[in-house]
């Protein structure tokens, strides 16, 4: 039986074997509570994911999201599987939340089980669960509920999904503790080096990305507030595109943590629970800034003539890259105009297919840069797509996501460059 026909209803726990009741309970436990679908008891067991690290990412498509969507969970799911995790740190296991179950099932469930198949059973592969996304539990219990039960579908202004997000990716941190990434990051090293508490910044010199942040046990304070302070934002500037998002959290910064935003002197003292929280530089998370990125993002790395490729490089060498932005929402339009410049099938062998395969293996610490692979003399011409800043990424750390972009997969139907 695959990893995927295990799954009854709600959960793909494909990293263990077909039945996930073999080697861990809690996932067992998890499996039948979602098959009843008694989503308080699978909240409940979740909430009682002791020794595992959670990771939230959350796909809220009517129709099972985009292929692209999967590379930062192919390249989350690589990053771990490659480290050398030290006895006493947690395995990892990664939470889709998605709006739809069966469409997220029909167009990538099985696509999952063939990656896994791929990678083979290791100890430090992630479980992955897929969980139906529920707004009206995530919000129980925080003053976010009465914030959405006045505010129905419609009522929220022109970045209505931004604000929804937003205010869903505090509550699920707020109610689980862990680590929360937009779908449009790329991850490069284990999200278990990083700290139990961090944000993250996106753009030099203090602005916060809330696409990125970790806060390893539930209840943190620095959630609690700011979904305390959602409603009072939003009526100010939840109509402006983040308003409840990076400049929310800047300004919540500056109101309770202002240590946070100011390596200087400061005018009044962070609140006691600011403590411990860390900063993440944008060079190891951010270093391709949401600004006049597409055009290079999608030209040849060789023709990059920008600050773009010098700091990925750096970071490539100092081992400092913990992830990359990828600001899906600037860039979206110019990669799939150069995906589609990419032939399907019948391509012969060049640069960009050894690097595929050893996104598993090699990681970022092969001797040979992406950069360098890419510029390597070679009797083949890379596709357009492959070679460019963005596509060269994709092929190196989701590599199976980047094979079906530019192949589509026909056995359920998901077309060429589906962003």
């Amino acid at each position: 039986m695959s990893p995927l026909r295990a799954v009854v209803v709600a959960l793909l726990a494909a990293s263990h074997a077909a039945s996930p009741s073999v080697d861990d309970p809690w996932l067992a436990r998890l499996t039948s509570l979602a098959a009843a679908r008694d989503s308080h008891a699978v909240d409940a067991q979740l909430r009682s994911a002791h020794g595992r690290s959670l990771v939230h990412l959350i796909a809220a498509y009517a129709d099972g999201g985009r292929r692209v969507h999967l590379c930062v969970l192919e390249s989350l799911i690589r990053a771990a599987a490659r480290s050398a995790r030290a006895p006493a740190e947690r395995p990892v296991a990664i939470v889709v939340w998605v709006s739809n179950v069966d469409a997220f099932r029909a167009r990538h469930g099985a696509f999952v089980s063939r990656l896994y198949a791929a990678l083979g059973r290791q100890r430090d592969t992630p479980s992955v669960l897929v969980l139906p996304l529920s707004p009206a539990l995530a919000f129980e219990g925080t003053p976010l509920a009465r914030f959405f039960s006045a505010h129905g579908p419609g009522t929220l202004g022109p970045f209505e999904g931004n604000v929804r997000s937003n205010a869903l990716r505090l509550a699920l941190v707020h109610r689980f503790g862990g680590l929360y990434l937009d779908l449009d990051h790329v991850v490069l090293r284990d999200v278990r080096s990083q700290p139990a508490r961090f944000i993250a910044y996106q753009a030099p010199p203090t602005s916060i990305n809330n696409g990125l942040f970790r806060f390893e046990q539930p209840g943190h304070p620095w959630l609690a507030t700011l979904m305390a302070e959602f409603s009072q934002r939003f009526e100010a500037h939840g109509r402006e595109w983040g308003g409840t998002g990076p400049s929310m959290w800047d300004a919540h910064a500056k109101a309770h943590c202002p240590s946070l935003k100011h390596s200087g002197s400061r005018t009044s003292p962070d609140e006691a629970w600011c403590a411990g929280i860390a900063r993440l530089p944008f060079e190891d998370t951010a270093p391709i800034l949401p600004f006049n990125s597409a055009r290079n993002l999608v030209r040849r790395t060789a023709h990059v003539k920008s600050p773009i490729l010098t700091r990925l490089a750096q970071a490539e060498r100092n081992g400092s890259l913990l992830c990359v932005h990828l600001y899906n929402h600037e860039v979206q339009r110019a990669e799939r105009a150069s995906c589609l410049g990419t032939r399907a099938r019948g391509q012969p062998d060049a640069p960009w297919a050894g690097l595929g395969a050893s996104g598993a293996r090699g990681g970022m610490h092969r001797k040979a840069s992406t950069t360098e692979a890419l510029n390597s003399k070679s009797s083949s011409t890379p596709p357009p797509y492959a070679s460019t800043l963005i596509g060269s990424l994709r092929a190196r750390h989701c590599p199976a996501v980047f094979r079906s972009l530019v192949e589509g997969d026909a056995e359920v139907g998901v077309p060429r460059c589906d962003f």
